[in-house]
């Protein structure tokens, strides 16, 4: 949703005036694997082995996918049809690392009572098995290429 036009963001605000939207960001490379993973593995029901290095390349150099990964971009996207006050930017690690204070903020941003919220265990990481290293150096390589920037809160 990030990563729609900004006729189609227009066209959204222009429904809801008063909608506020929440953008999470995350390591461009950990959301691009996440991303092929799901794509390329889990959606096509196949195997990691059954996923050629090319086909990694070509997802990974995707417009859309570089376009994922430009949180600047999206933020200005967004903030320009908003009001102001409207775009809550989160960290997507938060969600594992600091659920409850992240849920409070979610919360706070759109004016609900925290009182709700009682406790939140927190979930563990998942990391990339060493095996599928390689994927990972080559999805570091096509982000590096296209320069993917930060989003300013």
């Amino acid at each position: 949703m990030a990563a729609l036009d900004a006729d189609v963001i227009a066209d959204i605000t222009a429904l809801n005036p008063a909608l506020k939207a929440i953008l999470m960001i995350r390591n461009p490379i950990d959301r691009a694997w996440s991303h092929a993973k799901k794509d390329l593995i889990r959606n096509r029901k196949r195997r990691f082995e059954e996923v050629s290095e090319a086909e990694f390349r070509a997802f990974f150099s995707d417009p859309y996918q570089l376009r994922c990964a430009r949180y600047a971009e999206q933020c200005d996207r967004w903030s320009a049809h908003l009001q102001s006050g409207h775009l809550f930017v989160g960290v997507f690690d938060d969600i594992a690392t600091r659920p409850e204070a992240l849920l409070l903020d979610v919360m706070r941003f759109l004016a609900s009572r925290p009182s709700a919220v009682t406790s939140i265990a927190p979930c563990a990481a998942r990391s990339i098995p060493p095996s599928r290293e390689r994927c990972r150096r080559t999805t570091a390589a096509c982000w590096k290429r296209s320069s993917p920037t930060t989003c300013r809160n």
